[in-house]
């Protein structure tokens, strides 16, 4: 039975999420997981700047994969041929692939998942499976997106008898950081990405989608796009890595030139000035030797924050730290 009267619970929201027409699942590992399922998939060729996430996925479903090099401008480096059952993962990192390299990458391959999870307002290539995450563009707890490529009425199907997610356990640490310091709740957050692990995919939970219905979109992208280039401007030229103009990206991507500092040291030394800079993939020295560049760029990349939560003056504030700990005069 309905209930009604009582006190009032949180606004449904009428706007437009940017993907209504895509699947909606809980979780990037959920949208993979349904892919494997799905597509029969045995085997995955992943890059080495990989996430942990996703080869959970795979050890979940019950399938092998192997690991293959990227090169300084993020590209793939991988050319075997793909036998019965196997499939290449290529991830958009830091978004650096145009829609040209998307095209001429997945042309070489029959069977080809894009991972967009660094690339949220990068539109979906027709024919091309592709997965996308809410919670590393927005103040969302969870929450996915699954481009179909060929036979899409499977997979909606499929995603359709999942069982619904909920998300309001998952809220707390999003509303404390709101009114309160982020140290105080980081170690709630790191615990909400630890339960997806053992989660099985479900679909978008109705509040999720409700959050992503009050959100401004082309404000988001456009806020990303002015931080990132102003970063841009300013730090182009100590930069290892050939950072290509990006509309609305994830974060920007800084490898000082240098041999000194290092990028451990850098970035211990900004969180300690509250400028939080993560490392994205930390399990890559378990596969990758000390002296490959993956190894080397998943010590040294920082991804500094260019979401839209902040303005050109806070750009300003966070290039003036660096600066001083790179010793370069503002």
């Amino acid at each position: 039975m309905k209930e009604y009267g009582g006190y009032i619970q949180l606004d449904t929201y009428h706007g437009q999420e940017y993907y209504p027409d895509l699947l909606p699942l809980s979780s990037g590992r959920a949208a993979l997981r349904l892919l494997i399922r799905e597509r029969g998939i045995k085997k995955l060729f992943l890059p080495a700047l990989c996430c942990s996430s996703v080869w959970e996925a795979c050890e979940k479903e019950g399938i092998s994969w192997e690991f293959y090099p990227v090169n300084h401008q993020l590209l793939p480096l991988f050319h075997k041929k793909l036998e019965r059952g196997e499939w290449f993962y290529l991830i958009n990192l830091y978004s650096f692939l145009s829609d040209h390299d998307i095209c001429k990458i997945t042309s070489q391959f029959p069977r080809v998942i894009a991972d967009y999870t660094h690339a949220f307002f990068q539109r979906p290539f027709k024919g091309i499976d592709t997965l996308y995450s809410c919670r590393k563009f927005f103040g969302v707890p969870d929450g996915a997106y699954l481009s179909p490529g060929d036979a899409p009425g499977s997979l909606e199907e499929a995603c359709q008898s999942l069982p619904v997610d909920r998300s309001y356990q998952r809220m707390h640490f999003l509303l404390g950081r709101f009114e309160a310091p982020a140290s105080d709740f980081y170690q709630e957050y790191a615990s909400n990405n630890e339960l997806f692990a053992s989660e099985p995919p479900k679909q978008m939970s109705r509040l999720t989608h409700n959050l992503l219905r009050a959100i401004d979109y082309e404000e988001a992208k456009e806020r990303r796009s002015q931080n990132f280039a102003y970063l841009h401007n300013r730090l182009r030229r100590y930069n290892r890595l050939s950072v290509p103009m990006l509309s609305g990206p994830y974060a920007y991507p800084f490898w000082y030139q240098g041999d000194s500092p290092s990028g451990p040291w850098l970035r211990s030394q900004l969180i300690r000035q509250k400028v939080y800079i993560p490392v994205l993939w930390p399990e890559v020295a378990e596969h990758c030797p000390a002296d490959s560049f993956a190894h080397q760029a998943a010590l040294n990349i920082l991804p500094l924050p260019i979401d839209q939560r902040y303005t050109l003056e806070d750009m300003e504030e966070i290039l003036k730290i660096l600066f001083a700990f790179l010793n370069i005069p503002w």
